[in-house]
């Protein structure tokens, strides 16, 4: 029996599979648009169904469609890359090959979660159809952006905006919901409030708290005007702090799924200061394989997803090298294994440490963020124990603090975190007890700005591996302790600035609150 032919879209990855595949399969490249379609209009009209189109070849594929026509005694897989761009072109060549063998011919679809060779086989035995409905729409909307760049020349003389932005309908429907959002946000912007933060001194390590209440001044610990927050600062000026009341609760911090790829790259440039553009070429480079152990060895899959791609195999891989490591995994069924389109690693095996030299830098990091992330998401979750802690100042101001710490780590138990929402910072000494009194440090006054969110805890909070305390630095922060008061420069009136001969020291930062 013949080889099967598998269709790919560029002369990189064919050279992959050939190197994995051998003889076994012949591989073909697609280097553009296999042909036009084309609406055939029903005679009906007024009878609804699915369009009908014709496929006329086009002259850039017209050897490889000769080829095709010629092995209709094989099967033909299509192993293009999984978005709508690999879709709508399966959808032309399928749609070509079987108008003109009379339906005898139709290629099946491959959706490849890697381009190694036990990938390719799982690929093999999964074969999908093609996405009719959504090439439509992929065709319709390339007519629509055909028809909408010829009016923008008209008037603009051009088809592209600022930084080579190109303008179709995505990027200009993007435009007016941001301008959109901007305008509500400017309408429903709530009044700039203030609150006092205080850094207290527990033991060996300076600490934060948060004035929760002052006595006919707040009832939250957020006040209108400076004035306000200048006035409870005098009244708990003096006072000894004491721990009123703790309370503790204990719960379970779920491992993340792997990354997807817009969240990737928003972290990338978070911790990195990597462009969009730089890791979408690192991806590429993963994808398309690197020089290893004597030949070319793919280490991501595809970070594009039109359609679910089975990555059951990469989720066991993963949990085979965590308890070859001696680490427990999660047992927690199909939640865990990466979602379609996931970035996880085919080798879990390999570290960044083991990428050839030849590689860049940037590709090495973002290798490792992808590696750790989805080695975390198979790992157990953390057993983290929360203590809510009540400070009295007189009988004027409350001061609340949290503080956690983990009690079983799970898949906070990684040599490093990957990604900085998980701060790992030494515990302190010793913990705070009820009615302990704690001495003074500073205090400041920060203003916070005028964002809804501006109060609201985000995903992660900063917590240890280790199993003593530490402090949240998200609302509420802090560590039960005792402040001198010291005004920020915001405020102008009454010899309160850094400038002047006050007593008070100048806070080390402006006390700006971040959602």
């Amino acid at each position: 029996m013949a080889a099967p032919v598998i269709i790919v879209e560029s002369e990189a990855k064919a050279a992959l599979l050939r190197s994995q595949l051998g003889k076994e399969m012949e591989v073909a490249v697609l280097p553009a648009a296999p042909a036009k379609a084309s609406w055939l209009v029903p005679k009906d009209k007024l009878k609804r169904a699915m369009p009908r189109f014709g496929f006329a070849p086009l002259p850039a594929a017209r050897p490889l469609l000769d080829r095709l026509h010629a092995a209709q005694d094989r099967d033909i897989y299509l192993a293009l890359e999984n978005n709508v761009q690999g879709e709508y072109w399966s959808w032309l060549l399928s749609g070509h090959l079987a108008e003109v063998t009379k339906g005898r011919l139709v290629p099946g679809r491959l959706r490849l979660c890697g381009l190694n060779r036990e990938e390719i086989q799982q690929g093999l035995r999964l074969v999908d159809t093609i996405r009719e409905e959504a090439a439509i729409h992929a065709h319709i909307r390339l007519l629509l952006n055909a028809c909408l760049g010829k009016h923008l020349d008209r008037l603009l003389g051009t088809r592209y905006g600022p930084q080579n932005l190109p303008l179709d309908f995505c990027t200009l429907a993007v435009l007016g919901l941001l301008r959109e959002r901007e305008a509500e946000l400017a309408a429903h912007t709530p009044p700039v409030r203030w609150q006092v933060r205080t850094t207290l001194a527990c033991d060996d390590r300076p600490l934060a708290a948060r004035l929760s209440f002052a006595f006919g001044l707040s009832e939250d610990g957020l006040f209108g005007q400076a004035a306000e927050a200048k006035a409870a600062i005098e009244l708990f000026q003096g006072q000894p702090a004491i721990v009123r009341e703790i309370r503790r609760e204990e719960t379970l911090l779920e491992p993340p799924p792997p990354y997807r790829w817009p969240e990737l790259v928003q972290e990338a440039f978070r911790l990195h200061g990597f462009s969009p553009l730089l890791v979408i070429r690192s991806l590429e480079e993963l994808a398309a394989g690197v020089q290893l152990d004597g030949g070319p060895v793919a280490l991501i899959g595809s970070s594009w997803c039109l359609a679910p791609v089975s990555c059951a195999s990469v989720a066991g891989r993963c949990k085979a090298y965590l308890a070859g490591q001696g680490t427990a995994a999660g047992d927690t069924g199909d939640g865990t294994e990466p979602e379609g389109g996931g970035l996880s690693p085919l080798r879990p095996e390999i570290g960044p440490e083991r990428l050839p030299p030849a590689l860049p830098a940037e590709a090495r990091i973002i290798y490792g963020m992808i590696r750790s992330r989805a080695l975390a998401s198979q790992m157990t979750p953390a057993r983290v124990e929360t203590a809510e802690v009540v400070l009295g100042a007189g009988d004027a101001c409350r001061f609340s603090a949290a503080l956690r710490r983990v009690l079983a780590p799970g898949f906070l138990d990684l040599p490093r975190p990957f990604t900085s929402r998980i701060c790992v910072s030494p515990p302190p000494s010793s913990t705070s007890g009820k009615g302990r009194s704690l001495p003074s440090s500073r205090s400041r006054r920060g203003r916070i700005p005028p964002r809804p969110s501006c109060t609201a805890s985000p995903p992660w909070s900063p917590i240890s591996r280790n199993t003593g305390w530490v402090p949240i630095r998200w609302s509420p922060p802090g560590w039960p302790g005792w402040p001198r008061p010291a005004i920020s420069s915001c405020c102008r009136k009454g010899g309160c600035g850094p400038g002047t001969t006050s007593r008070r020291p100048p806070p080390s930062s402006t006390g700006r609150c971040r959602p």
